[in-house]
């Protein structure tokens, strides 16, 4: 009988994981920009009266969780950006209170910066300036952070003037440690496969979607559902297939029982929300990720869930039975074409 981790199903979602991986030769691009960035920004926000506490990697790159940009075949998946957080000190030099969003100063920084990229290059989005550049597999999010009191949070103003706390080492640090030694699959690789579901089904939901004005799901809120379902889920499963199911069987349930989410140590207490489904930060236990999340938002992730979890039951069972091209048709209803093609030389 063959081993779990050898069935051919098992090895079509091995080689997509890898397919769906940034390329390996993006690290020393990305640190040559990293440095050039780091010294423009700082050089611009000393010139206007601010001060740089810590300049550090953050987002999907940090956490080695993100995905290849992939924009044909029916799929439309951006890419991993490199977010760049810029921890600033919560005053500026005249002693004022930072309470506005510093985003479109940013933009303006990286504009007026010569020799190293071109300004139509330079945009914003609602908490960074985007450097997007010309020739290259990967843009940058340059994000400003300011500091709070509580040395692990940082507090976000976007140019939308909400305001929202975040811990940026703490939430790679949060990721990082899910990826514990052993013969299980590594949490990475089953997120990476989630966030690209995830970007297959907003293709066609009314709901959640990836139109520019469309509600998405925040890669966020899928590293802690799925973080929360690595750690309720024992033994920890040893294949792809397996593990996908088990997690889409789990948070079915979750979301379709507003289940909370969270990883907070007993005895720790957090406000009183209203809102109809509470998934907490590991770090800041009064910040619900889904706090603005409607009903029916929420119903249409739970469909999402239950749809994947039936696609990957009748994926292995076809699989365990012989029938590998409709074992191949399920997986490519969950991750879309793509999957298809990226496993055509797997026999």
């Amino acid at each position: 009988m063959k081993k779990a981790n050898t069935t051919l199903i098992h090895r079509r979602m091995k080689h997509f994981v890898e397919f769906i991986a940034p390329e390996r030769d993006i690290d020393a691009g990305v640190q040559t920009y990293v440095k050039a960035i780091e010294s423009c920004i700082r050089s611009r926000a000393t010139a206007h009266g601010l001060t740089v506490a810590s300049v550090q990697a953050a987002g999907s790159y940090a956490k080695r969780t993100g995905l290849r940009r992939h924009m044909t075949g029916g799929s439309e998946v951006e890419g991993q950006d490199v977010d760049i957080a810029i921890i600033l000190e919560n005053r500026n030099r005249k002693g004022e209170p930072i309470t506005y969003s510093l985003v479109p100063d940013f933009k303006r920084f990286l504009i007026d910066q010569k020799g190293l990229w071109e300004p139509h290059q330079v945009d914003l989005t609602k908490s960074s300036a985007m450097l997007a550049l010309k020739n290259q597999k990967f843009r940058f999010d340059v994000v400003p952070i300011i500091k709070t009191k509580d040395p692990v949070i940082q507090r976000l103003i976007r140019t939308t003037r909400e305001a929202y706390t975040t811990s940026v080492q703490g939430h790679i640090n949060f990721v990082k440690e899910l990826n514990g030694k052993g013969k299980h699959i590594h949490f990475n690789n089953g997120l990476r496969l989630v966030k690209w579901w995830r970007y297959h089904q907003q293709l066609s939901s009314p709901y959640l979607n990836n139109s520019p004005t469309g509600k998405k799901v925040p890669s966020f809120l899928l590293d802690l559902l799925c973080a929360r379902a690595y750690k309720d889920i024992h033994p920890r499963k040893e294949t792809y297939p397996e593990m996908i199911y088990e997690w889409f069987k789990h948070l079915h349930l979750v979301c379709d029982q507003r289940q909370t989410v969270h990883f907070m140590e007993k005895g720790r207490s957090r406000k009183a929300s209203d809102a109809p489904w509470q998934v907490i930060d590991p770090k800041d236990p009064n910040n619900n990720v889904v706090a603005n999340w409607q009903d029916f938002q929420i119903r249409e992730l739970a469909r999402w869930f239950e749809h994947g979890r039936d696609c990957m039951i009748r994926a292995i069972h076809h699989d365990m039975s012989g029938n590998q091209d409709a074992s191949l048709q399920c997986l490519t209803e969950v991750f879309g074409p793509s999957f298809k093609t990226q496993c055509r030389t797997v026999q």
